[in-house]
């Protein structure tokens, strides 16, 4: 038996079925296991939270404050993941994507959006150099069939000679984040190679652990000192069970979904489909220092000359007066000359104490100290208003730790 998987420690674990066709990661047995509770999301069966069904806020509240505390791991194996190889991979991906490629370095790592024709913002990820021309791709859960569509469009119309392959199946991934992450993988790599000035934020490496190849990646969407760890599926359950062990001390657990995108919220990160709509472009998103266009061409570029000085909506932090906070995404929001934006998502915050959201509204509304207003689950009006973002750790001091 699973020397985490004690009755007395970790209750009985459901799935929520919500369709036929779902993946398990190669994890799935270590999430039963360890009592977490189950759902389909975006074609995966994830762990939301590990604890009893009728403990659920309480479970997600507490595995947020031990990441932020401590260290926790997250299956993060549904991230597509795409190999990119051959002479015309460099022009690929500045085709694909908005920013440039020909200048990362390697053993760097680079957050990059890709927009459609219009410039809407369809998906976001990470670009790892491996090679001159060779490159590893993420893709957010649900945007992997959209990516590989866009590339394969472009190395057709443009006769690129590159190979594409999706290789999410093939690799399983577990982030490490909290201030004992690097304590905790010193256990299984030397402590030299992962010290801060010799392996940096945004740098990856290929290195050996417990005796098979990972590729570990310093990048964290949480916002603490973070490490993504790749390795082959059939090494996914032993992984994990040195990480725990090696763990044990320093107050590991498991986390799941909700208590990421509660720590994701108080760093004011967005997820494409949530927190964007379907006419979001980098510029509302205030991404526009991802967009080179001083490349000679990319996916989206014409459209982006045109809107780089016209986006009229922004994506905002909200402070939110109440605990009555909507269940639903893309509520109506006012200000007092009426309807301008959309709650997009909000989630009481462990770290500062509140309830905090993110919002698009029109940039006339966009400053800090702008009063909005909106209609939560009970039909009362309640009120909210604009911060400054990130609402945690504003100096970005933790997750370069």
């Amino acid at each position: 038996m699973d020397k985490y998987s004690s009755v007395e420690r970790y209750p009985q674990a459901t799935v929520q079925h919500t369709r036929a066709l779902t993946l398990n990661t190669a994890l799935h047995a270590k999430h039963l296991a360890n009592g977490a509770q189950m759902e389909q999301q975006g074609g995966w069966i994830r762990p939301l939270y590990y604890g009893y069904a009728h403990k659920r806020q309480a479970s997600v509240l507490s595995e947020a404050l031990n990441v932020r505390r401590n260290v926790g791991m997250l299956d993060i194996s549904t991230l597509g993941c795409i190999h990119v190889r051959g002479v015309d991979a460099v022009k690929l991906l500045d085709w694909a994507y908005t920013g440039r490629f020909s200048t990362l370095s390697l053993e760097r790592a680079k957050y990059v959006v890709m927009t459609n024709d219009s410039g809407i913002v369809t998906d976001d990820g990470l670009v790892c150099r491996l090679k001159q021309d060779e490159f590893w791709l993420t893709t957010t859960t649900r945007g992997l069939k959209q990516v590989m569509d866009q590339l394969m469009r472009i190395v057709e119309s443009e006769q690129f000679n590159v190979s594409v392959n999706d290789v999410t199946t093939d690799y399983a991934a577990i982030n490490l984040t909290g201030p004992n992450a690097r304590h905790v993988l010193a256990e299984l790599v030397p402590l030299a190679a992962i010290e801060n000035d010799k392996f940096p934020y945004m740098n990856h490496r290929l290195m050996a652990v417990l005796g098979f190849s990972a590729r570990i990646i310093r990048v964290g969407f949480v916002g603490e000192l973070s490490y993504e760890i790749h390795v082959e599926t059939q090494h996914a359950e032993a992984l994990w069970d040195a990480l725990m062990a090696a763990g044990k001390t320093m107050k590991i657990r498991p986390f799941g979904l909700l208590a990421q995108r509660m720590l994701r919220l108080e760093k004011g990160h967005m997820i494409i489909g949530c927190d964007t709509t379907l006419s979001s472009t980098p510029y509302e998103l205030s991404l526009g220092d991802l967009v080179d266009l001083c490349k000679d061409n990319f996916i989206g570029k014409q459209s982006l000359l045109n809107l780089q000085n016209t986006s009229t909506q922004l994506l905002v932090g909200v402070r939110i007066f109440s605990d009555d906070k909507p269940e639903s995404l893309g509520i109506p929001i006012f200000s007092d000359q009426g309807l301008c934006g959309s709650l997009r998502t909000c989630d009481f915050s462990p770290s500062t104490g509140q309830v905090i959201g993110l919002a698009i509204v029109d940039r006339q509304y966009s400053c800090a100290g702008q009063a909005l207003a909106f209609k939560s689950t009970s039909g009362r009006w309640e009120r909210a208003e604009v911060v400054n973002m990130p609402f945690y750790d504003g100096d970005l001091v933790r997750q370069r730790l």
